[in-house]
């Protein structure tokens, strides 16, 4: 809050991010890293209505870091001649991410509810 606060935009969302990545690092990777050391095996599951589900969620995750870099790439610079987001850069990714996250429970609720089988 204290970076938004500042006018640093993009130190904020790149610390929110990098905290994200260490959560999920640390909360999953390292009991997985561990349960494996143990001599025990992961088995992910592998049938097609997974498979699907997560082709649909790479095409979601491509078009969200397309929209991403062409809202910083295509919009205003700042005072430094850096990118700027603006409210209207801001308010293109809000609702991409908000679109896409709706997507990703439709997906997930009809993969689980098996309406993905094949």
């Amino acid at each position: 809050m204290a970076l938004a606060r500042a006018g640093m935009a993009e130190c904020a969302v790149s610390s929110t991010l990098s905290a994200q990545v260490l959560s999920i690092t640390m909360g999953l990777g390292l009991p997985w890293t561990l349960y494996l050391l143990t001599g025990h095996s992961i088995t992910l599951a592998s049938d097609a209505s997974t498979k699907i589900t997560n082709a649909v969620l790479i095409v979601v995750l491509v078009a969200l870091v397309v929209i991403f870099f062409a809202t910083i790439v295509f919009g205003p610079r700042g005072a430094h001649g850096g990118p700027q987001l603006g409210k209207n850069g801001s308010s293109v990714i809000l609702a991409t991410f908000a679109v896409a996250f709706v997507g990703f429970i439709v997906v997930e609720v009809l993969n689980e509810t098996g309406c993905l089988d094949i």
